[in-house]
């Protein structure tokens, strides 16, 4: 299992990222969804999406698009995919990533402070 872990717009907050699970994850969704599309073609996009999140610290998605693009030539090796089919892979996995970190963050917020709330005393 592989864990990137970067700091995120939260300085005591580390944002932690299971890729060997996303991409999975992706790998499925794909495969269900086109079945001809071999996984050397879509995978360059996905690990340029959870890259881009990791780096992106909190950024828009549409800050970093140019970036992207950019980099997706330059790491695209083999795949039959252009830029143009590439990118909605890429934003997918941004996405994913994005709305369930906001989730935890919001959950996280809503837990009771231990420290600030220590409960009850007997």
């Amino acid at each position: 299992m592989k864990t990137d872990e970067i700091s995120g717009a939260h300085p005591h907050r580390t944002l932690t990222v299971n890729t060997d699970e996303e991409i999975a994850y992706w790998v499925g969704y794909y495969r269900a969804l086109i079945p001809d599309l071999r996984i050397e073609d879509y995978l360059p996009a996905l690990k340029l999406g959870l890259d881009a999140y990791l780096r992106g610290q909190g950024q828009l998605f549409e800050y970093v698009t140019y970036n992207l693009q950019v980099s997706y030539i330059r790491v695209r090796g083999d795949s039959q995919l252009e830029w143009g089919e590439a990118f909605p892979v890429a934003m997918a996995v941004w996405n994913r990533l994005s709305e369930r970190h906001a989730r935890e963050r919001v959950e996280r917020e809503q837990q009771p402070d231990a420290v600030s709330n220590p409960g009850p005393t007997v």
